[in-house]
Parts: structure tokens; C-alpha cells; sequence
């Protein structure tokens, strides 16, 4: 009966990893979209003055994303502190989520003209490359409601 017992939870037991173990293996191969971090770098085939350019060039434009990703986190903990006090400003709730949406817009202009300027290093046969899989479209803002939304698509804002 002990044996018994010890097969059948070890086939349970086994089971359960190889199930565990494919679902994660699935999530570890998926791209997470066309701008996966230094994918579209290598898909690219750029040569060594590009890919130093354009790293400097990202290096440059990431401390004013940080400063204004840093004051939307500060907006957004504001205003999920007026959502879960007894006497909602509804006025402070608009400004706030507006200010989101500014910070988010800005954020926005930065990548776009940072994809500009990445573009034009490019040769002709890159920027085609780069156009047609979406590297000039990335980081989007979609599923977001007037700023507020934690832009996950699951409808929540």
C-alpha cells in the first residue's frame, strides 16, 4: 500500500513539473512586442558606429525619462490616495489625471523623436526593416483612459 502510495504521488509529483515547466519555458521564448530591449538592434544588422550612436544617443534622453516616469509614479500614488479617502476631490482627481496624461505625452514626444533620430543613422534597406516590423511605433500608449491605468489592457483604470 506505502508503495503504492509513493508511485502514485511521485507520477503526481512529476506531472506537475512538466506541466509547471512548459508554461514557463512558453513565457521565457515570447517576445514581449516589436521593441524587446536589443532585438531590433541584432534583426537590424547594424554595424558598430550605429549601434554606438545610437546607445549614446539613448543614454542621453534616459535620465529626463526617469525624472518624468519618477513624478508620474509620485501622480499616480497621489491620486490612488484621493480614490480611497472618504471624501473624493473630484476636482484633484482631473488635475491629477491630467498631469499624468501630460507627463505621458512628454514621455511620448521623447521616444518619438528618439526613433527619428535613430532612423535617419540607418541605410535604406535598415529603415525599411525598421519601418515595416513596427520598430519606428514602439511603446504606445494604449489601454490608458485620459493617463490614468496601469496600461496592462485589462480594462482597469
Amino acid at each position: 500500500m506505502k508503495k503504492q502510495w509513493v508511485k502514485s504521488s511521485m507520477i503526481v509529483g512529476l506531472a506537475t513539473i512538466l506541466i509547471m515547466g512548459g508554461s514557463l519555458q512558453a513565457r521565457g521564448t515570447r517576445r514581449s512586442g516589436p521593441c524587446t530591449q536589443g532585438v531590433w538592434m541584432t534583426e537590424l544588422n547594424l554595424n558598430t558606429q550605429q549601434m554606438q550612436t545610437i546607445n549614446e544617443m539613448r543614454d542621453g534622453m534616459q535620465p529626463a525619462m526617469m525624472d518624468i516616469r519618477h513624478q508620474i509614479r509620485k501622480y499616480e500614488l497621489e491620486l490612488n490616495k484621493i480614490k480611497r479617502s472618504a471624501n473624493v476631490d473630484q476636482a484633484k482627481v482631473t488635475e491629477l489625471r491630467k498631469s499624468i496624461f501630460d507627463s505621458e505625452t512628454a514621455i511620448d514626444a521623447i521616444q518619438t523623436s528618439h526613433r527619428s533620430a535613430v532612423r535617419v543613422l540607418l541605410t535604406a534597406e535598415q529603415q525599411m526593416i525598421f519601418d515595416t516590423n513596427g520598430y519606428g511605433s514602439c511603446n504606445k500608449r494604449s489601454g490608458t483612459r485620459n493617463g490614468s491605468g496601469d496600461r496592462s489592457g485589462r480594462g482597469r483604470g
